[in-house]
This record gives structure tokens, sequence and C-alpha cells, in this order.
């Protein structure tokens, strides 16, 4: 890609300016990350996992994220069912403290005695914080906050403990 070329000028034998296309000195690089949060939904009453994938591109100054989770809970007689895909704003990566926060989607049914009662669909904002522990691994804590405006409306706050591995 062109943004990924650095231009440099020099002078010829003879006078005329060449032009030279170099590789960065730091070539993009993308990732993945895993994440396994455990959540508990205080409004919904309802205690889970929300496996995530968190995908991201360029160099350790490079802070946008995409994320894809989904996930399943249980609660008193129900089974909570989320699918999400977000952005997410991962900042200090490298460093050991590393804030982030969030916005996306997302589409949320509920099952209760195997059968399908609500389909909800709204927004959603995270904001957190994880914590290297080496290179790959991180813990860390996030609080996410729903608001559902199509099918069942509802408004969620859902704390999170996560642990993730970036491959």
């Amino acid at each position: 890609m062109l943004n990924e070329l650095s231009v440099a000028l020099s002078l010829s034998l003879g006078g005329v300016p060449a032009v030279e296309l170099k590789a960065p000195a730091t070539p993009p690089a993308e990732y993945m990350e895993l994440g396994f949060p455990l959540e508990v939904a205080i409004l919904g009453q309802t205690v889970g996992i929300r496996p995530e994938l968190i995908v991201g591109t360029g160099d350790r100054g490079n802070h946008h994220r995409v994320r894809v989770a989904a996930g399943f809970s249980g609660g008193v007689h129900q089974l909570f069912i989320p699918l999400s895909l977000g952005y997410r704003a991962q900042f200090r990566d490298g460093e050991v403290v590393q804030p982030f926060v969030g916005l996306g989607v997302e589409l949320q049914l509920r099952v209760v005695r195997a059968l399908r009662v609500a389909e909800a669909f709204g927004p959603y904002l995270e904001g957190g914080v994880a914590f290297a522990l080496s290179r790959h691994w991180r813990v860390g804590v996030a609080v996410t906050l729903d608001a559902m405006v199509l099918g069942a409306s509802t408004l969620g706050v859902t704390p999170r403990a996560l642990l993730s591995y970036r491959i």
C-alpha cells in the first residue's frame, strides 16, 4: 500500500534528484487476540462467558481494533445469548497498564424453558483496563452498558473480568 512506503530524495551523479521508494523501518503487523471474559449481567441477572476475537493491524502506536463476540449466560430459568460486533480503542499498547473504550451493536436472544421469548438489538458502550502479564497474556476488568432499542427494550450493565491471549 502506498501509505506504507516512505519516499526519500537523493542526488544522483548528474545533479538531478532521484526518487527512491523504501519499505518502512517497522512493517505494520497484523494480530489477533482471543479473550475469555467472565461476566455478570446485573440487570439481566445472568452469569456466563463471552469469548471475543479482537483483530488489529498496524504498529504498536495503532490503537484501533475490531471486536467480535458471542457468548452464553445462564440465570434463573433463562439462557442469554449475546452476539456483538464493535470497535475498540486500546491505548498504551506494549505497556503494563492498557486502558480501552469501545462501542458497537449487539443482538440479544433470551431463551426461557427451551422457547425463544425475546430478541433485542441495540448499541453498547464499553470501558475498561487490561494489565499485560507477558507479551501474549493480559488480564483486566471492563464494564459494558447497553440499550436495546429494537425488539424487547432493555437496559444492561455488565461488569466483566477478562483474560486474553494475543496470537
